[in-house]
């Protein structure tokens, strides 16, 4: 099947990304690049891509775009193909509430440039809106990286007086810490930094669509 005029500049888009970074494009890259106002036109392109045999990809994924060989279009030093790490899946967090253990063994298997530190990372599923200003809805899962430290600014999961948990931004201020919603119908959480201990750094966030 032939792509129509808009399908083939985005494809050529995708393999020109991929030759100058050695990663396929996200969803807001192709979006940016042809100043779409929505995502939405984009995942309508890929899915017709899709159907037509030129690219695969996860919708679970960020940056899953792999080219296909076979349409007589693409090199084989142009496909992608990455290496895959596989996360637990520890639990779920939400806002004052402890992490809820899952008891299966859950893995996912996720690109190996998506995780910095395999061995020290996890996934945890989000529940509540409490960082939606951020981009990061109910549902999403978050990559954490175990670390017991984090620097002003930095999107932690803390543990509060070693029984609540909470997704938020970590602001120390003198003898006190500032966990920052970013939802505007939420106010910060101010605690002494003897009551809270960090669990880990989000270093990113997946979807499904």
């Amino acid at each position: 099947m032939e792509m129509t005029k808009k399908q083939q500049v985005i494809f050529d888009y995708i393999i020109e990304y991929i030759e100058d970074h050695q990663y396929p494009p996200s969803v807001r890259d192709i979006a940016a690049h042809f100043d779409l106002a929505s995502a939405g036109g984009v995942h309508k392109h890929l899915k017709n891509l899709v159907e037509k045999g030129f690219i695969s990809l996860d919708p679970n994924v960020s940056r899953s775009i792999r080219v296909l060989k076979g349409a007589g279009i693409v090199s084989p030093e142009t496909t992608f193909n990455p290496q895959t790490v596989e996360l637990p899946l520890m639990g779920s967090v939400a806002a004052g509430q402890p992490i809820e253990h899952y008891l299966e063994n859950e893995t996912m298997t996720l690109p190996e440039f998506m995780v910095r530190r395999p061995d020290r990372s996890y996934l945890l599923k989000v529940r509540g809106n409490s960082m939606v200003e951020e981009s990061i809805l109910d549902g999403d899962l978050v990559i954490v990286e175990r670390q017991d430290h984090a620097n002003n600014g930095e999107m932690v999961i803390a543990m509060v007086d070693y029984k609540e948990a909470t997704l938020k931004r970590f602001y120390h201020e003198g003898k006190r810490v500032r966990l920052q919603p970013a939802n505007f119908d939420m106010e910060p959480i101010y605690v002494d930094t003897n009551r809270i201990s960090i669990q880990g750094i989000v270093k990113g966030v997946l979807r499904s669509y």
